[in-house]
């Protein structure tokens, strides 16, 4: 195994950090895109892409189809997060906790996920063993409430009948 390479620049782990320049014509507008997608800066963008400047880089980053592309990575990720999100989820409301609050968000959070609960429902600020009885019987009878007109309005791609 290779030890890094101390330069003026700092380590170089890898030997394309080394290089400034890239092999072939022009810059790596696929890197470009995978990097404006991780949120780097157009500086960033600009050095390991191969731009020949930080103006040029931030030209190609306003072009609608590097935009599209960006977005469209970047609703990828978003998607794969939303997948880890779920199986997190599923595992919380799989097992009892002795924190009931997290439970209780657990569950809202399923809910919104689903459709059942609108987003904008804030959660209760105490904990569940701090609320009284009157306001436990009324976020029940809300969120009841709230989901009974959830059922009762037929949604867009099922049958109306159920």
């Amino acid at each position: 195994m290779k030890l890094p390479v101390e330069t003026e620049q700092g380590s170089i782990l890898w030997p394309e950090d080394g290089r400034e320049t890239q092999s072939h014509d022009g810059p790596d507008h696929e890197l470009a895109i995978y990097l404006l997608a991780s949120g780097a800066p157009h500086d960033y963008v600009a050095k390991r892409a191969g731009f020949e400047s930080l103006r040029s880089a931030r030209a190609f980053a306003r072009d609608e189809e590097t935009r599209r592309a960006v977005a469209e990575l970047v609703g990828e990720r978003a998607k794969g997060v939303g997948k880890q999100a779920l199986v997190r989820l599923e595992r919380i409301l799989a097992t009892e906790h002795s924190d009931l609050r997290a439970t209780v968000l657990a569950i809202r959070t399923g809910l919104e996920v689903s459709g059942d609960l609108r987003a904008a429902a804030t959660a209760p600020a105490k904990t569940v063993r701090e609320l009284t009885v009157a306001e436990l019987t009324e976020l029940i009878s809300a969120t009841r409430h709230e989901l009974e007109a959830r059922v009762s309005t037929p949604r867009v791609g099922r049958d109306a009948d159920r």
